[in-house]
């Protein structure tokens, strides 16, 4: 699947000097080092904290209750592919994580949650986040569900958030049963407001109602997605509006998905919209109150491959029909412009440069420019050798949009060779290789 680069989500809530850092190094799921004890410390203060998992990759670790409270604005990030693994046991109920605020998730697999009657049943994987931040994760066997009479919103089999942003994800075979504003919606994510790009939505299913794979309840953006076989009730897709992104939903594949009853369409919009082009539908009429464009097509096979890593940090599904490729790939990202409801993201991205690179000397310089509307944000830099090990964890100051641009001086002892530097903010991470001589 093509990733495409684009600008992450930025979210101005946050004012701080600086993130505190915690580490998981074992997978043990209480004790010092476990991701538990990072989560409580960073609950303990105030403010954005970051949480790196030093674990090597496909290690799992089992949570022996749930859920990990969140109670403040946090990112978690394991260190490189293939993702550290989140698993829960089938005797194990409950979502995994339960965050009040802001929460960001990076290069972590969560499988095995499963929400019922008196878990609170929604977002079986991540639930109550006001701002949910994903980036390269993989969603998989997470199910919401209702049984006997429940008073609290459950839907969502992976994921249920009030803002959603995910990219470079791929959720497979999560579904729901539960019930989201009195309604079944979303057998992967239910979301009010969601930006999704690049993410791959396989074989989720909704016991009742719409979105069998993804339901935005207001607005959202919908770019370069495959919806595949996705089953249950109507829409793969559903919107519940078009007051703020009408032309939001652009170069996707829907394809084999399957509704029973209500909306039994790929695309399902609760108000007319029109589409944001180069999408491959596998029936033209395949739409609820979505006018098509001139861009895109249908009745095209994509040919899908067998789901699997191949070369991306998440298994996506390849694409063997190259027409449809060339239709997938073609139009732009669509660019949210709003001023209400989904979080702004700025017009061009977060940029990072480190000079001199290589380093000839015991410093070098990290430089940040920011977008205008980034705010006052928070950074966390980490620096990993070639093992992905962590070796430093330097101190960089808050930055500001008064002069959009800051410089500082990193200290950088380390023997020679080749390093990897982290810059985790409210948005995400950027990621540079850094060569020390």
């Amino acid at each position: 699947m093509k990733k495409i680069a684009i600008t992450l989500i930025v979210v101005c809530l946050i004012s701080l000097v600086k993130a505190n850092n915690y580490y998981v190094t074992t997978v043990a799921d209480t004790g010092q080092g476990s991701l538990r004890a990072a989560i409580d410390s960073a609950n303990a203060r105030a403010g954005l904290d970051s949480i790196t998992i030093n674990l090597t990759p496909f290690d799992t670790i089992k949570p022996l209750t749930l859920p990990y409270y969140v109670n403040d604005s946090l990112v978690i990030t394991a260190g490189f592919c293939k993702n550290v693994t989140i698993a829960a046991d089938s005797d194990i109920y409950g979502p995994g994580f339960w965050a009040d605020t802001f929460l960001v998730v990076n290069n972590i697999n969560m499988m095995g949650f499963h929400c019922s009657s008196g878990d609170a049943s929604s977002g079986a994987a991540i639930q109550g986040a006001t701002y949910l931040v994903l980036n390269n994760c993989f969603f998989y066997g997470n199910h919401a569900d209702e049984e006997g009479l429940l008073a609290g919103p459950g839907s969502g089999g992976a994921v249920n958030a009030g803002n959603v942003y995910a990219n470079n994800c791929t959720f497979y075979n999560n579904g729901s049963g539960g019930n989201c504003s009195e309604t079944n919606y979303g057998g992967a994510i239910c979301a009010t407001y969601g930006q999704i790009y690049n993410c791959t939505f396989y074989r989720n299913y909704t016991y009742s109602n719409i979105g069998t794979a993804v339901a935005l309840l207001y607005a959202g953006i919908v770019h370069h997605c495959i919806f595949y076989q996705n089953t249950g009730y109507g829409g793969a897709l559903f919107v519940g509006s078009n007051t703020v992104d009408s032309l939001g939903i652009s170069n996707n594949i829907f394809w084999s998905d399957s509704a029973t009853a209500q909306y039994p369409t790929e695309i399902a919009y609760f108000d007319t919209a029109l589409s944001g082009g180069c999408n491959v539908i596998a029936d033209s009429g395949a739409t609820t109150l979505f006018t098509l464009a001139p861009t895109d097509v249908s009745g095209l096979d994509p040919q899908f491959g067998p789901l699997a890593y191949y070369a991306y940090c998440v298994p996506t599904l390849p694409i063997n029909n190259a027409a449809v490729r060339a239709v997938f790939d073609s139009c732009p990202v669509p660019i949210d412009t709003t001023t209400t409801g989904l979080p702004q993201r700025p017009n061009q991205p977060l940029l990072l440069s480190l000079y001199p690179n290589p380093v000839t000397s015991n410093s070098f310089q990290l430089a940040v420019t920011l977008p205008g509307n980034y705010g006052n944000t928070g950074f966390a830099v980490q620096i990993f050798d070639e093992q992905g090990r962590l070796v430093s964890t330097p101190v960089i100051p808050s930055a500001t949009t008064g002069s959009n641009q800051f410089n500082s001086e990193i200290p950088f002892t380390a023997a020679a060779g080749v390093y990897f530097l982290r810059l985790s903010y409210a948005g995400g991470s950027v990621m540079r290789k850094l060569v020390k001589m």
